[in-house]
């Protein structure tokens, strides 16, 4: 660096949201130079962007505990914890369904 530049930061949080986002919808076979099926590659991605969600709902309630801690929850954040917990149980069962499927389309190609 020279004397008197300033360097640009961006916060980590923002980046890692930005670059887990691009991951998720890049398309990995153009990389392998492989051309798997459409249909694969929409399960794949489906359960990708739901792994994403699921890991959003669990950052918030982590936060939403951490908030808790602090001293005693009022009832609206005890509300909010209960809300995104029925909101990753459906999330987990959604990836666990959509997991099934991607296998079971591999299998049916001959890959698993």
């Amino acid at each position: 660096m020279q004397k008197g530049v300033k360097a640009a930061s961006w916060r980590y949080e923002w980046f890692e949201k930005w670059f887990l986002d691009y991951m998720i919808r890049f398309d990995w076979s153009t990389v392998a130079d492989e051309k798997a099926p459409a249909d694969e590659l929409a399960a794949r991605r489906k359960l990708a962007i739901q792994e994403a969600a699921l890991e959003e709902i669990e950052q918030a309630i982590a936060r939403l505990l951490e908030l808790g801690k602090s001293g005693k929850a009022p009832k609206s954040l005890l509300a909010e914890i209960a809300k995104l917990d029925e909101e990753k149980i459906a999330a987990e069962n959604l990836v666990a369904q959509l997991d099934r499927e991607v296998e079971s389309i591999t299998e049916q190609q001959g890959f698993g």
